[in-house]
């Protein structure tokens, strides 16, 4: 999909940037901010998805998402409320809304210097939702070498 052919792993911000890039559409998330770990439904598997996984928990700091994919872009994994979560594009790009790499204490951090710019329920949901159980990086991250080696 992309013209130098290389594989491509995109998070959060870059999630968006490639949508947009590629003809899809980014917008505010109705629902406010999205804010600590979230139980992904894994809707598609590919062969580097190794573990497989039918669902799995990723931290989110997040306002905006992707509202329409790009054409020919297949989503992978999706929440109730968010359908776009996961994609692929062609066979060398990778896009999804998280934060695999981020560990609890960054996600506090971002509260921190985030909540004054938030309604207090929505700072609660987020502290809820931050110590919501342990997130599944690690396998995000395998199937992110995995997708990066193919």
């Amino acid at each position: 999909m992309n013209k130098a052919n290389k594989q491509i792993v995109a998070s959060c911000f870059g999630h968006q940037l490639v949508a947009k890039t590629f003809g899809g559409a980014v917008g505010k998330n109705e629902q406010g901010w999205v804010i600590g770990n979230y139980v992904l439904n894994i809707t598609r598997q590919y062969d580097w998805m190794q573990p497989g996984e039918t669902n799995t928990g990723i931290y989110h700091f997040n306002q905006e998402r992707v509202t329409r994919l790009p054409e020919n872009a297949q989503s992978f994994a999706n929440t109730a409320s968010y359908p776009y979560y996961a994609y692929t594009l062609g066979n060398n790009i990778m896009s999804l809304q998280g934060h695999p790499e981020q560990p609890l204490r960054a996600m506090n951090n971002f509260l921190a210097a985030t909540e004054e710019k938030m309604p207090a329920e929505e700072v609660e949901r987020a502290r809820i939702y931050i110590d919501n159980g342990e997130p599944d990086s690690q396998v995000w991250a395998q199937w992110m070498m995995r997708f990066l080696s193919a």
